[in-house]
Order: structure tokens, then sequence, then C-alpha cells
């Protein structure tokens, strides 16, 4: 999921669809690949758009990596056609690696403060998001 401007709502969709579909064909998978976004909130400043895509894994070797490389490229084309890192899941473990284009190193530092005075056991969300070291 992701938030995106209403003027760039249609950017993202063609994008995110133009991406899988070379990301199909690069790793040469069988059938063809499925993306389905849906609009699940509005703002006065954009909307939510759920992506739910899919793709057949059969007779592909090391799938989990192929998935995810896929995943990382397609988050990857959002971001870069106005959408944001998350809208309300979080960022976690699969999308950690773009906090360093959404955030600043004094936010990182902030919200690591915060979960030091709150979380000093490193009990909760261990190796999510910026807390991985």
């Amino acid at each position: 999921e992701t938030t995106v401007p209403w003027d760039k709502i249609n950017d993202v969709i063609d994008a995110v669809t133009r991406m899988a579909e070379e990301k199909h064909t690069a790793y040469g998978l069988p059938g063809r690949p499925y993306v389905s976004p849906r609009i699940t909130q509005l703002y006065h400043t954009g909307v939510c758009i759920y992506f739910t895509h899919g793709f057949s894994a059969k007779g592909v070797a090391d799938p989990d990596r192929v998935f995810s490389a896929i995943e990382h490229s397609l988050r990857e084309t959002i971001i870069a056609h106005g959408g944001s890192i998350s809208h309300h899941h979080g960022v976690g473990k699969i999308r950690k690696d773009f906090m360093g284009d959404t955030v600043s190193p004094t936010t990182v530092e902030l919200l690591k403060a915060v979960k030091q005075a709150d979380d000093p056991d490193n009990i909760f969300g261990i190796r999510n998001n910026i807390f991985t070291e």
C-alpha cells in the first residue's frame, strides 16, 4: 500500500504495471503477471492505493529471491512516481531499504532515541525498519 497525491494516481498505477511486466519478462517467469490496484481511502491530498500482484513460480529456481527483487523494484517505482513508502502498515523488513530516501538522519536518530526510551530491552520490532543493527 502507498499514499499517492491525486495528480499522481495514474502515473503510479501505470508505472507499477509496466515494471511488473518488465520484471516478469526479465526473470523469464511463466504465464502473465497479475497486477490489481485498488483505491481504498480518499483524502483531500490524495488516496491510498493497495497493489495486489502475483507471479507464477512454477519451475522458477529460488522464487523467494526473485519475488523479493520484483517487490523491491515495484516499491522503487512507486516512490519514483510520487507514491510514499507506506500508508499505514509501516515499513518493517521489506521496505527498510527505502528509509534513507524517506526520512532524514536526524529523524532516524530521533526514532532510535524514542525506541530506546520506550523499549530499552529491544523487545518490540526487532530487526524491523531502522532498528536492524
